[in-house]
């Protein structure tokens, strides 16, 4: 007699991953974002009201669109627990701190506190971020302090510049990478020859318009 595993029968399969930026407010996660989806950088500080998302289309090393989910959450102390109740959802996250803004960095601390009380953090692929590299002059977290902080939780680390664009790229496909490439089973993908454009189109469409933010609450 044979035996089915329900399990394994009624596991999900996946279409697309979920990414998570955290952060305090005005450390530049939104223009981490949207520089990642090639969108304009902006120097105004526009904090995200509740939780905002975008979706880039990822084509992989064996020509298979993998959809990417990139929710913005708010710094704001206010939004905190909005932004962590969603977490179980996730399947990786750019932690992030502004190099010129030594607060920031302090509460990457209290960041991962309550990550450690919401989620498996061995099983969700972190990567500490320090942003604003753009602005050496006005630096106060050395590369070296940030790279140390990042190894004591056995994270990957980067610092990036929203701004130029330096190793935005290299972080949102490393984080991606991280879990696909450990859990390819989960994901039922597309195979495609030619460049997948539409979402980038809609995010343009959306970035020229007045911004109305999208407000996900749970």
């Amino acid at each position: 007699m044979n035996v089915i595993n329900k399990n394994n029968q009624d596991k999900i399969k996946r279409t697309y991953i979920s990414l998570a930026t955290l952060g305090n407010s005005n450390v530049g996660k939104t223009n981490i974002i949207n520089n990642f989806l090639g969108l304009q950088f902006t120097d105004k500080n526009i904090s995200t009201i509740g939780i905002d998302f975008k979706i880039k289309n990822v084509i992989l090393e064996n020509n298979s669109k993998l959809k990417v989910k990139i929710w913005d959450t708010a710094g704001q102390e206010r939004f905190r627990s909005m932004a962590f109740n969603f977490l179980k959802n996730i399947q990786g996250i750019l932690l992030i701190y502004d190099l010129t803004d030594e607060s920031s960095f302090i509460s990457i601390d209290r960041w991962i506190n309550n990550l450690e009380n919401k989620l498996d953090m061995k099983n969700v692929p972190i990567i500490l971020v320090g942003n604003k590299n753009d602005k050496e002059d006005e630096r106060k977290i050395s590369y070296e302090k940030g790279l140390k902080y990042a190894q004591k939780y056995n994270f990957k680390f980067f610092e990036m510049s929203a701004k130029t664009g330096e190793n935005v790229n290299k972080a949102f496909l490393t984080l991606i990478h991280l879990y696909y490439d450990k859990n390819k089973e989960e994901f039922i993908l597309e195979n495609v020859k030619e460049n997948i454009k539409e979402d980038e189109k809609n995010n343009n469409k959306n970035s020229n318009k007045k911004v109305v933010k999208r407000k996900c609450f749970f």
